[in-house]
């Protein structure tokens, strides 16, 4: 498991009480995970810097397996007023 592998490669996380990976739903675009885990933090480094460090770290090991994020694509139609 990708999102596993990563929350182990982030030393601020703790394993233990184990990280809790849920399904939470079909998106639009992808599938949506919630993740919770506890943290070890000092002084020196918070809850937002570990969270980013998680995210930096599953964006590698995805692109590492050849997964894509998919984003959503918009088509946008510009009308000409001045055709008749």
């Amino acid at each position: 498991n990708i999102i596993k592998k990563s929350i182990d490669e982030i030393k601020s996380i703790l394993l233990v009480p184990n990280p809790k990976i849920i399904l939470a739903n079909f998106g639009e675009s992808g599938l949506e995970f919630h993740i919770y885990f506890w943290l070890s933090i000092d002084s020196t480094i918070d809850r937002s810097t570990i969270e980013s460090d998680f995210r930096k770290q599953l964006l590698y090991n995805l692109n590492q397996e050849n997964i894509e994020i998919s984003f959503p694509q918009r088509v946008l139609h510009i009308k000409n007023n001045h055709e008749k």
